[in-house]
């Protein structure tokens, strides 16, 4: 009984990783070839073993592994770039990548072939720990392992009877490749078990009701029936307020005072066709209207040129200061109030000499210091005092450099 299922399970076809059948007979070629680490030769006894493992393979696992080419005409980025040679050899440069560096050499992943693969398994298997010491010599784990698979790659090239009736190929790795490919397949079986506990997508993927038909790219753009209106924000300058109140109080006062006169205006002047309506009225009232309208137009119209001048010649300060005092002159003359005249002033006077500071009566100044030609002891010029204290300055700072910080 137990020998009939065991030789059902034998027939049962197993599917690797990779979703391919005859997985079991590669499993078993590769423990027959891990067997073969211990030794240096291959005796006739494992050489038959080997043989017939290897034709118990699927068809798919006997054809020679065929190697994705990993020339690049140009790299832009490595290690080894593209030299700057005239004459250009394709595939030198492939080749110093391949086998230039230390550990390296023309290595592909085990991954590629699932007999490598299987051997590798293995051998990770029996090397589990991450280093080991063995004679007071420290191992590391892969390096472990890649000789363990030298070692069996050399048996198997050396015997005569296993390349005659076999064509197992057991290309060249390294250590990058075999990390590479751990650390990848690890990661993997660690997803599949995260994903195992996190629930699936609850709602179905397709919609109960089909969806409407895309819809198509319009040629041209879509013009409004009517055009838009812009809706423009009212002029709000002067009117900022914070916490301690507005930022200019006397401009803040006088601009919600004109807003609120030119409101006043405007609705006594659109009730003004409905209350009139004998020809008296009229009459009595257009010379007066014209006569008080005539002068302020023609003020407004003289104001315009010269504020649009000086805004283009003075500052923004300088001209809302100046707006500020038109409009407290403006009130004023509203109220019947006197402004008292702000003081200009053009020059400053000296008090040696009572004269203005400037270059026409003898006076000047270069950086903190000041002079009066006609105050000096010495009856010297503007141009000969200046020569003097700028000689002095450089002595005084030729003297400082010399003798360095103290």
């Amino acid at each position: 009984m137990e020998v009939q299922q065991a030789e059902e399970e034998e027939e049962e076809d197993i599917l690797g990783p990779d979703g391919r059948g005859g997985y079991q007979h590669v499993v078993a070629l590769a423990k027959a070839l891990v067997k073969l680490r211990h030794r240096r030769y291959v005796t006739p006894l494992q050489a038959r073993e080997i043989t017939a493992l290897w034709q118990n393979l699927s068809d798919w696992d006997k054809v020679p592994v065929k190697f994705t080419p990993m020339h690049k005409d140009r790299l832009v980025q490595g290690r080894f770039k593209n030299s700057h040679r005239h004459a250009h050899t394709p595939g030198v440069d492939s080749v110093k990548r391949a086998v230039l560096g230390q550990g390296a050499g023309a290595a592909r992943s085990p991954s590629v072939s699932r007999l490598v693969e299987a051997v590798l398994l293995d051998l990770s298997i029996l090397h589990c720990s991450d280093s080991r010491t063995i004679a007071g010599v420290r191992i590391h784990r892969w390096g472990a392992v890649m000789r363990d698979y030298n070692i069996i790659k050399e048996n198997i090239y050396s015997c005569a009877a296993l390349k005659a009736s076999t064509c197992i190929q057991l290309y060249e790795l390294n250590q990058r490749t075999l990390t590479a490919w751990y650390n990848k397949r690890s990661k993997n079986q660690m997803r599949d078990i995260i994903a195992i506990a996190v629930p699936g997508p609850s709602a179905p993927q397709t919609a109960a009701e089909p969806l409407p038909a895309a819809r198509t790219l319009l040629q041209q753009s879509e013009q409004p029936d009517q055009p838009l209106q812009h809706r423009l924000p009212a002029d709000a300058s002067g009117l900022a307020a914070t916490i301690r109140g507005p930022l200019a109080p006397e401009l803040y006062d006088l601009l919600t005072d004109s807003s609120s006169t030119a409101t006043a205006s405007s609705s006594s002047s659109s009730a003004t066709p409905q209350t009139s309506t004998s020809a008296s009225a009229d009459a009595g009232t257009a010379p007066s209207t014209s006569a008080r309208t005539a002068p302020s137009t023609s003020a407004s119209a003289d104001a315009t040129p010269s504020t649009s001048t000086a805004a283009a010649t003075v500052s923004r300060t300088t001209a809302w200061r100046r707006k500020l005092q038109e409009e407290k002159e403006r009130r004023a003359r509203e109220l019947g109030e006197h402004l008292k005249p702000a003081r200009k002033v053009s020059h400053f006077n000296c008090r040696r000499c009572g004269q203005p500071k400037t270059r026409e009566f003898g006076h000047t100044r270069y950086k903190q210091e000041t002079f009066c030609s006609r105050a000096d002891d010495k009856g010297r010029t503007v141009e000969q005092w200046l020569a003097e204290v700028k000689g002095q300055r450089c002595w005084e700072k030729r003297d400082y450099l010399l003798a360095g910080p103290v």
